[in-house]
């Protein structure tokens, strides 16, 4: 089959969708990935070591963190959102629409990001299967739960807060995506949820089953895959000697970042971690993505090295646990390596992995970005470094999420839709 793929976000939304079509390239399909990166990553080796081929819509994008951070501050829920989607979705929809249309000639079937709606609009226009890939089960209504930041009261209750939901969504996005819909020649849709993020045949939820189980009322339309992993033989990344000596010489460290919001204040951001591991009096390996604190080097104290980007799958085993901000990828490797969390949240997304993660006894209740300081965090290390409970379930955890093999499912889903 000739498939083609569409995403769009950060390093989070966007290496699932590599592996996945990497499985595809593997089980004997020709896979093409169209990427919008809003931080400007280029994705091009890792899709050539997994024979892929690869597309960058558009060539750069117009991203400033400074800006960005500017305009966030303050922002919750659907005002976020509506501000990511302003400053960072539309000025690329068109590209990513011309895109799709253009590949959907040479595809048997096309799969999208949840939120990639020009590549549904595609697939309307010319007739061509589609399956999404959903990476937050959040936006995935069922009376069996309620949605993320409300009270699971009961089915009936749980019905009217997604209705709820759907409204909102409607409210805060219709008119925008209405707009480009209808440029399209498409006709008018009722919802932006279930009309353009979803697929009526397949969505595939790139999470895993022990973090998120399968709920009765999805039916065949939503599928648990398990967690999109990328193989390690994929990613040449070889540890570097000063790190490997930091590693051997004491007890194992914690892990401290703040993902893509880390990089909005790199300085303050780097500092509060800094702080926090000082305070906790662990061996620390600290992100950083600030000039003042170069990779590869250590602090006067000698108990805190400082990393760069690292695949976290692969660090993280070597690790006791991982302060980190929530993401899908970040909390899917911490748990997977079976190291306890400590979740600091700059979205609501990255809320229901920390509460998630609560909820399963690794880790303790997230603590809000705008709301941590360095001595919460270090609070909430010892607490974590001192639980012989919450190692242990992590373990048992992580050996669960090790079994399953998401793109592998995926695969198997997307062949059963074709055929």
């Amino acid at each position: 089959m000739h498939i083609t793929i569409q995403t769009w976000g950060s390093d989070g939304d966007i290496r699932p969708f590599i592996a996945l079509a990497g499985g595809l390239k593997a089980a004997g399909h020709d896979a093409t990935i169209a990427v919008t990166s809003v931080d400007n990553k280029d994705y091009g080796p890792l899709c050539e070591a997994l024979a892929v081929r690869y597309i960058k819509v558009p060539e750069q994008t117009d991203f400033d963190p400074i800006e960005i951070v500017k305009k966030i501050k303050g922002k919750k829920n659907i005002d976020f959102l509506k501000l990511v989607m302003r400053e960072l979705y539309y000025p690329y929809q068109e590209q990513m629409y011309n895109t799709s249309l253009s590949l959907c000639r040479d595809s048997d079937i096309l799969i999208s990001h949840f939120l990639a709606h020009p590549m549904k609009a595609a697939a309307l226009k010319t007739d061509t299967p589609l399956a999404t890939v959903i990476l937050y089960p959040g936006f995935v209504p069922t009376i069996f739960a309620a949605p993320p930041g409300l009270p699971n009261l009961g089915r009936w209750f749980n019905r009217l807060g997604w209705e709820l939901v759907r409204s909102v969504l409607d409210l805060a996005l219709k008119k925008d995506i209405q707009r480009f819909w209808m440029d399209k020649g498409l006709p008018p849709f009722r919802h932006v949820l279930s009309d353009t993020w979803q697929s009526e045949t397949l969505n595939l939820l790139g999470v895993s089953s022990v973090l998120c189980p399968q709920q009765p009322d999805w039916g065949a339309q939503f599928r648990i895959c398990g967690f999109f992993a990328i193989p390690d033989e994929a990613e040449s990344w070889t540890m570097p000697d000063p790190l490997r000596d930091f590693l051997d010489e004491g007890e194992p460290p914690v892990y401290l970042t703040l993902g893509t919001a880390q990089a909005f204040e790199p300085d303050k951001n780097t500092q509060l971690l800094i702080a926090a591991a000082q305070k906790s009096e662990c061996r620390a390996l600290v992100q950083t993505c600030s000039d003042n604190y170069p990779e590869n080097h250590r602090d006067e104290t000698n108990r805190i090295y400082f990393i760069g980007r690292t695949p976290h799958h692969q660090i993280f085993p070597h690790c006791s646990a991982v302060v980190h901000h929530g993401g899908s990828g970040t909390t899917h490797s911490a748990a997977r390596s079976g190291c306890p969390s400590i979740v600091v949240p700059f979205i609501d997304e990255q809320y229901f992995w920390g509460m998630t993660l609560h909820r399963l006894d690794i880790a303790g209740k997230p603590i809000w970005y705008t709301h941590a300081t360095s001595d919460k965090l270090a609070k909430r290390i010892h607490c974590v470094l001192e639980s012989q409970k919450a190692h242990e379930k992590a373990n048992l955890i992580g050996e669960q999420i090790r079994q399953e093999d998401g793109v592998s499912k995926a695969v198997g889903f997307i062949e059963e839709m074709v055929a």
